[in-house]
């Protein structure tokens, strides 16, 4: 009976989604409507559509269902609200409790992190990252006028696009002007003093991404994916040609972040720089697929793979808590000429993000991304909007995106705080 009701409720969605909203994925569309139900019941429902491997009445299965019950009410609690201006659902997180998703999607090595957080400024020479161990060293750093002076930040983690989603308002030949225009400007944001005005921006409609939404699994591979999907975008809009690049490369090789631990995406990008990156099909993702993962570099073993990498970038255009451009305006100026590598604060309510505008405050960053526009309103300011690309599958979120709100009043959940673009040789 139970695998009956199912696949009604997988027609009833497919067919309420085409004549409502579009092709939305039925099993968003199923979880959806299990809100009105009862929570023993969603539970049910839930477990068989994402595919649990415990039983429903296993002592596991048990804890699970009171973290769901939690999720059930917090979401319900939330979406009943009049005034909210995103909702929440049952995603696959919902059987986790806040501790187990950021241990399991989160930064988890609190020795590298801290350890990383001792240093607060790096000078980054052409050839390779010199570090300081001291304060001394550090402002000795400062002073010296090097091509770029680091200023550390931490964040990180490991979880289709429809036509509704894609079409903002948008004058393409505008933005293929301004692309011409302005791609590839070798400067930091602390030396670009040119200002340009918000208009709407999005580079998946521009072609330079695709808006298929990628999956990095229980490995905090974040870093590695919004680094790896930056670079992306920067050769579509180069060459005119899509091409995925290795993110199971800058895990395994990339010795300066901590593979499934954590990183950085600047990290990452000095390695791109000195070593080039593999096409994803050179060196496929395989992080997500086992549980004990080992660090274990195969480009490094064959001589090669390093003649023949796909892509290198000759250097790159960075914002890392340097005061003149941490505003939303540096953010968008730097977004005007490509997709941007940054970092956000993916606690709490994010963790269960469907739809809306996301305006929680937020405090601390954890979660590497990929900026991938900017929604400008046309009628109420509030109503504009950040872009982001996420690596949690396009069952999260919309559809595996999440905007974020842009305004004066609040801080874009820190996505100005850390921002950067590859630029390609």
């Amino acid at each position: 009976m139970f695998i009956k009701e199912l696949i009604l409720l997988i027609c009833s969605s497919i067919i309420l989604a085409e004549l409502h909203h579009g092709p939305t994925h039925p099993i968003k569309q199923i979880l959806k409507s299990q809100m009105n139900s009862s929570v023993e019941e969603a539970f049910k429902i839930w477990h068989f559509l994402h595919k649990r491997d415990y039983k429903i009445n296993s002592e596991v299965g048990k804890i699970r269902f009171e973290n769901f019950k939690k999720n059930f009410e917090i979401i319900k609690s939330h979406n009943s609200k009049l005034e909210k201006s995103y909702s929440l659902g049952l995603n696959n997180f919902a059987d986790l409790t806040v501790g187990e998703f950021h241990k399991k999607y989160l930064f988890n090595n609190k020795v590298f992190f801290h350890q990383n957080l001792k240093t607060t400024s790096k000078n980054i020479s052409q050839d390779q990252l010199k570090y300081s161990q001291t304060q001394k060293e550090n402002e000795e750093l400062i002073q010296i006028k090097s091509k770029k002076e680091f200023y550390n930040l931490f964040w990180n983690t490991p979880e289709e696009e429809d036509e509704p989603f894609l079409n903002l308002l948008i004058d393409t030949k505008k933005q293929e002007s301004n692309l011409k225009r302005l791609k590839f400007s070798d400067k930091s944001v602390s030396n670009n003093n040119q200002t340009i005005k918000y208009d709407t921006v999005n580079w998946i409609l521009n072609g330079a991404l695709n808006q298929y939404v990628e999956q990095q699994g229980e490995c905090g591979s974040c870093w590695a994916f919004s680094a790896a999907q930056a670079v992306q975008a920067a050769y579509s809009i180069k060459t005119g040609i899509s091409q995925k690049f290795s993110k199971q490369q800058l895990v395994d090789c990339d010795m300066q972040s901590d593979a499934c631990n954590g990183g950085f995406p600047h990290y990452a990008m000095e390695y791109i720089k000195k070593n080039g990156l593999l096409n994803e099909d050179d060196y496929p993702y395989k992080s997500d697929m086992t549980e004990e993962y080992k660090k274990d570099c195969v480009f490094d073993k064959f001589e090669l793979a390093k003649k023949n990498a796909s892509v290198k970038i000759k250097d790159f255009e960075y914002c890392i808590d340097k005061d003149d451009c941490k505003t939303d305006q540096g953010l968008f100026d730097m977004l005007s000429r490509g997709p941007l590598s940054a970092v956000v604060d993916a606690s709490e309510e994010f963790m269960l993000y469907e739809n809306g505008i996301f305006d929680k405050p937020c405090s601390e960053m954890n979660h590497a991304i990929l900026v991938a526009g900017y929604h400008k309103a046309e009628k109420k300011e509030e109503d504009s909007y950040w872009i982001i690309k996420n690596s949690w599958g396009f069952l999260w979120g919309d559809h595996g995106y999440i905007k974020i709100k842009h305004g004066e009043n609040y801080n874009s959940c820190l996505v100005n705080q850390y921002y950067l673009r590859p630029i390609l040789e």
